[in-house]
């Protein structure tokens, strides 16, 4: 009788032991430490509206439960997802999901790659929309986002790294109006985004240069400023932000938060506000990687197809970002 009341004391002290580990699993989860301070994601914002296009290396809404990432490993070409550690980031800890052999499956990202590079093959669209993820399976044209085992950083934060011949593309984008958000550290000359084919008259397109006289923002209507080498070649991160809603007057261009007050503009026929835009992303270069390739760091790119300045939600977006990343 003894042993018999030992071990229903025994299975009873394992049942709690086992029911409270459970309990601690549940709540011991990190809160996503990405933004606005207080744990809101930028796409849950409130008033900014649903997303075109979301890419970053770090989550941007709640409701999305997929990867940040797909990597390609230099050493034999293995690829497998990555995305949130739990933090809200990729992270070296991040875990390796439907890799192109199953056995990689459940790696840290530190033990996937160790010392070897990994480049991206898929950036995935979190927004939810009809958008493509931006992709690319060139491997001579992959952005690098593992340098020897290690994620590659810029301000402290994952980046993917663009050279001279970089360049991620995504289908079925739709804008009328738009808003654009990037992070990003220019190192040369180059076009960040453009839709559709390069050059026709209702491409939209924030090209970038390091020319201390001229640096130019476009999109259907043309407008350039000087904007010296602080808008492409800078010592950092900086928050990119172009609108427009479709007239000459509202074209709008931010850097780290301050109205670049763009004044001249070239004539050029198509409106993307009363044509809309269907078709490619262009990122990192034009055509997909035909020319006009940016060389830099790009840890964000979110696209809404709406003006978020006219709407005088920009500064909610803008606040939101620079939170995460801390930018400015």
């Amino acid at each position: 009788m003894k042993r018999f009341l030992y071990l229903i004391c025994v299975l009873a002290l394992a049942s709690t032991a086992i029911a409270r580990l459970g309990t601690a699993r549940r709540i011991a989860a990190p809160a996503a430490v990405v933004a606005g301070g207080g744990g809101t994601l930028l796409l849950d914002e409130t008033g900014l509206g649903s997303a075109a296009a979301a890419y970053a290396v770090n989550k941007l809404r709640a409701a999305y439960s997929g990867y940040f990432v797909r990597i390609r490993r230099s050493s034999d070409n293995a690829e497998a997802d990555f995305g949130d550690d739990g933090t809200g980031w990729i992270t070296s800890s991040s875990v390796a999901a439907n890799g192109s052999n199953p056995i990689l499956d459940g790696q840290s990202l530190a033990t996937f790659f160790l010392a070897v590079n990994g480049f991206v093959v898929t950036a995935y669209n979190q927004s939810g929309s009809a958008t493509g993820n931006a992709t690319q399976r060139s491997a001579s044209y992959q952005p690098q986002i593992v340098s020897s085992g290690s994620l590659v950083t810029q301000n402290g934060v994952p980046a993917m790294l663009a050279d001279s011949t970089s360049a991620l593309t995504a289908t079925n984008l739709t804008l009328t109006a738009q808003t654009v958000m990037l992070v990003w550290r220019g190192t040369t000359a180059g076009m960040l985004v453009e839709t559709g084919a390069g050059g026709s008259a209702n491409d939209f397109y924030i090209y970038g240069t390091t020319d201390a006289s001229t640096s130019i923002a476009r999109s259907s209507i043309r407008s350039s400023k000087n904007l010296s080498a602080s808008w492409a070649n800078s010592a950092d991160h900086r928050l990119i932000e172009q609108y427009h809603n479709g007239t000459h007057a509202s074209i709008h261009l931010f850097i780290d938060n301050a109205d670049q007050s763009l004044t001249t503009y070239s004539s050029q026929s198509g409106n993307i506000g009363t044509t809309s835009t269907t078709g490619t992303l262009n990122i990192l270069s034009r055509n997909n990687g035909a020319s006009l390739q940016s060389q830099g760091y790009l840890s964000l790119l979110v696209i809404w197809s709406s003006d978020l300045n006219d709407a005088g939600t920009r500064s909610t977006a803008a606040a939101n970002i620079n939170a995460a990343y801390a930018l400015y």
